[in-house]
Protein backbone atom coordinates (compact mmCIF):
# COMPACT_ATOMS: atom_id res chain seq x y z
CA UNK A 1 0.00 0.00 0.00
CA UNK A 2 2.84 2.35 0.85
CA UNK A 3 4.59 1.66 -2.45
CA UNK A 4 1.44 2.61 -4.35
CA UNK A 5 1.35 5.97 -2.61
CA UNK A 6 5.06 6.60 -3.03
CA UNK A 7 4.90 5.71 -6.72
CA UNK A 8 1.74 7.51 -7.80
CA UNK A 9 1.30 10.60 -5.61
CA UNK A 10 4.46 12.37 -6.84
CA UNK A 11 3.41 11.70 -10.45
CA UNK A 12 -0.08 13.08 -9.82
CA UNK A 13 1.35 16.18 -8.13
CA UNK A 14 3.87 16.76 -10.93
CA UNK A 15 1.14 16.48 -13.57
CA UNK A 16 -0.91 19.10 -11.76
CA UNK A 17 2.06 21.46 -11.37
CA UNK A 18 3.07 21.16 -15.02
CA UNK A 19 -0.52 21.23 -16.33
CA UNK A 20 0.26 18.30 -18.65
CA UNK A 21 1.15 14.63 -18.36
CA UNK A 22 4.23 14.63 -20.55
CA UNK A 23 4.99 11.31 -22.18
CA UNK A 24 2.79 9.09 -20.01
CA UNK A 25 1.27 6.28 -22.05
CA UNK A 26 -2.50 6.14 -21.80
CA UNK A 27 -2.64 2.42 -22.60
CA UNK A 28 -0.22 1.58 -19.78
CA UNK A 29 -2.32 3.30 -17.16
CA UNK A 30 -5.53 1.97 -18.66
CA UNK A 31 -4.14 -1.55 -18.30
CA UNK A 32 -3.11 -0.71 -14.71
CA UNK A 33 -6.72 0.29 -14.02
CA UNK A 34 -8.00 -2.95 -15.61
CA UNK A 35 -5.55 -5.00 -13.53
CA UNK A 36 -6.53 -3.20 -10.34
CA UNK A 37 -10.19 -3.80 -11.18
CA UNK A 38 -9.49 -7.52 -11.58
CA UNK A 39 -7.57 -7.54 -8.28
CA UNK A 40 -10.51 -5.78 -6.62
CA UNK A 41 -12.94 -8.42 -7.87
CA UNK A 42 -10.63 -11.24 -6.77
CA UNK A 43 -10.04 -9.66 -3.36
CA UNK A 44 -13.76 -9.23 -2.79
CA UNK A 45 -14.42 -12.86 -3.79
CA UNK A 46 -11.53 -14.63 -2.11
CA UNK A 47 -10.37 -12.61 0.91
CA UNK A 48 -11.88 -11.18 4.04
CA UNK A 49 -9.00 -8.79 4.68
CA UNK A 50 -9.80 -5.07 4.97
CA UNK A 51 -6.13 -4.11 4.62
CA UNK A 52 -5.75 -5.98 1.33
CA UNK A 53 -9.02 -4.46 0.12
CA UNK A 54 -7.84 -0.96 1.08
CA UNK A 55 -4.57 -1.47 -0.82
CA UNK A 56 -6.41 -2.58 -3.97
CA UNK A 57 -8.93 0.27 -3.77
CA UNK A 58 -6.09 2.76 -3.26
CA UNK A 59 -4.22 1.39 -6.27
CA UNK A 60 -7.34 1.54 -8.42
CA UNK A 61 -8.14 5.07 -7.31
CA UNK A 62 -4.65 6.45 -7.92
CA UNK A 63 -4.46 4.84 -11.35
CA UNK A 64 -7.88 6.26 -12.21
CA UNK A 65 -6.65 9.73 -11.23
CA UNK A 66 -3.69 9.42 -13.60
CA UNK A 67 -5.92 8.17 -16.43
CA UNK A 68 -8.23 11.14 -15.83
CA UNK A 69 -5.23 13.49 -15.89
CA UNK A 70 -4.06 12.03 -19.20
CA UNK A 71 -7.52 12.54 -20.68
CA UNK A 72 -8.10 16.02 -19.23
CA UNK A 73 -4.65 17.59 -19.25
CA UNK A 74 -3.20 15.90 -22.32
CA UNK A 75 0.38 15.11 -23.18
CA UNK A 76 3.41 17.27 -23.80
CA UNK A 77 2.57 20.93 -24.51
CA UNK A 78 3.14 22.13 -28.07
CA UNK A 79 6.08 24.39 -27.09
CA UNK A 80 7.99 21.50 -25.54
CA UNK A 81 7.11 19.20 -28.44
CA UNK A 82 8.41 21.74 -30.97
CA UNK A 83 11.70 22.19 -29.07
CA UNK A 84 12.28 18.42 -29.05
CA UNK A 85 11.81 18.14 -32.82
Amino acid sequence: MLLGLVGRLPQIAQNLRQRHTGELAFITYLLNVAGAGARLFTTLQELDDPIALAAVVLSLGLNLVIVAQILLLGGTPKKAANKAA
